[in-house]
């Protein structure tokens, strides 16, 4: 059986907020979604401490194609949860091949 590197459907949001009109302006916060492969992984104990002694709540570790850059701004969504990016994206193994996204799950 054939097993994709990257299974699971990833939703990349951008919002935007934008001003139209004239004074008094009108605010209006556009979305752009980008649909994605990735692979959604549970982070090691080890790696959760280590986010955790930085303060800082690591959740999921999500792996996407090296095309894929989102920005720190942008909201990640996989099986109806969001997920916020809380590192940088990084080059696993510095082949420009994969990246990895540390993200935590919001709660709503």
């Amino acid at each position: 059986m054939f097993m994709s590197e990257f299974p699971h459907e990833i939703s990349i949001i951008t919002r935007k907020t934008i001003q139209s009109g004239s004074y008094p302006f009108k605010e209006e916060v556009v979305e752009t979604v980008i649909m994605v492969n990735g692979f959604m992984d549970t982070p090691s104990t080890s790696e959760r401490l280590t986010f955790h002694n930085m303060q800082k709540q690591l959740t999921r570790a999500l792996y996407v194609p090296y095309r894929v850059k989102p920005k720190h701004t942008d909201i990640i969504m996989h099986d109806g949860k969001e997920y916020e990016i809380i590192g940088d994206v990084e080059d696993q193994g510095g082949q420009h091949e994969v990246n990895r996204i540390p993200l935590k799950e919001v709660d709503e």
